[in-house]
């Protein structure tokens, strides 16, 4: 059960949150490699099953014996959430990858070869999982490709001490629109992800997921991103800003803090941009220039083929973030991201 949720709780600033209602102990329809051929994120991760997920992996716990909050149950507190901000709405399965995979085995096997270990003797858990919804009833069209609403999560256990007593966890959690070709997200910084949700079970979860959903002004998201379809980037200014993306990378600290903006993209990202924008199917393809949602794409393709789980959301909403501020910049609005064009 998801514990009282509170309506009086802090975290919501104003949004009302339901009455307590339980998290269903039935299996969520997980997406088979049919019903999802594009993956909407790659690099090292695999597509799991729900049953692999809560049948088949152990619970890590902390030093104190208690466990970590399990994977399917952030998922749960997530999609319940979907469903009661967004009750108007259908939505389809569950797209599950995970990464990170820590093996071992039960004590009566310690001396067994591995060749010889039986299925029943190993023992296994994921330390990343990163899942995504797809909101069937908010299907649309941007400038000419297909897109629909999606929602999802992500959560990582590289940074809990196990060592210690339970504390918070930290949870990601968004809502974005995704180019159906290429199942690209396309993440807002500015209301479509909470990068950080401390919380020690699902109920602060949910609460967190909740307000995400309430607040998220799916119309006006929608706008921002077919405004990038009226400016166009050359390709002598794309090539500028990729060697400036590059030079970024190598500045200080205290360089970087000086100047007005934050490249979460590392150079392996912004290789693959730039051979997407050569020869993709949101690429230049010999046209003179191109427009910044299918230069955002190319950016959000690279993430997502080149970015581990934990840090896959918040590099996607960067590109969004990037190509506002190319945008602004070639527009003269705003000149904060001047220095990456200049």
């Amino acid at each position: 059960m998801i514990p009282q949720r509170l309506r009086s709780n802090p975290t919501l600033s104003g949004i009302e949150v339901p009455e307590a209602n339980i998290i269903s102990m039935e299996p969520l329809p997980v997406a088979t490699a049919e019903e999802a051929p594009t993956p909407f994120v790659e690099a090292n991760s695999a597509a799991v099953s729900w049953k692999e997920l809560t049948e088949e992996s152990i619970l890590p716990s902390y030093a104190d014996g208690e466990i970590v909050v399990p994977h399917s149950h952030f998922i749960q507190a997530v999609v319940l959430a979907a469903h009661d901000a967004l009750s108007h709405d259908t939505f389809g399965p569950v797209e599950l990858r995970a990464s990170h995979l820590t093996q071992g085995r039960v004590p009566s096997a310690i001396y067994k070869k591995t060749s010889e270990l039986l299925e029943s003797e190993k023992t296994k858990y994921w330390e990343r999982i990163c899942f995504c919804v797809t909101i069937t009833s908010r299907q649309t069209n941007i400038l000419g490709e297909p897109a629909t609403l999606t929602f999802g999560g992500c959560r990582s256990l590289q940074d809990i001490n196990f060592h210690s007593r339970k504390s918070s966890e930290v949870f990601q959690c968004y809502i974005s629109y995704r180019a159906m070709i290429c199942s690209n997200l396309m993440i807002s910084i500015q209301d479509g992800l909470k990068n950080r949700i401390e919380a020690t079970g699902p109920a602060e979860i949910y609460a967190a997921a909740y307000e995400l959903f309430s607040r998220f002004n799916a119309e006006e998201n929608l706008r921002t991103i077919e405004g990038l379809g009226r400016t166009h980037i050359t390709v002598d200014q794309f090539t500028h800003l990729i060697g400036k993306l590059r030079y970024y990378n190598c500045l200080s600290t205290a360089d970087k803090k000086e100047l007005p903006f934050q490249i979460e993209l590392g150079d392996s990202q912004v290789n693959c941009a730039t051979r997407n924008f050569v020869n993709s199917h949101f690429g230049i393809n010999g046209r003179d220039s191109l427009d910044l949602f299918n230069t955002l794409n190319c950016f959000n393709q690279a993430v997502k083929t080149n970015s581990y789980l934990h840090n896959f959301l918040e590099k996607n909403a960067n590109c969004t973030t990037l190509m506002q501020g190319i945008q602004q910049s070639l527009e003269g609005t705003n000149h904060d991201y001047d220095w990456l064009l200049s």
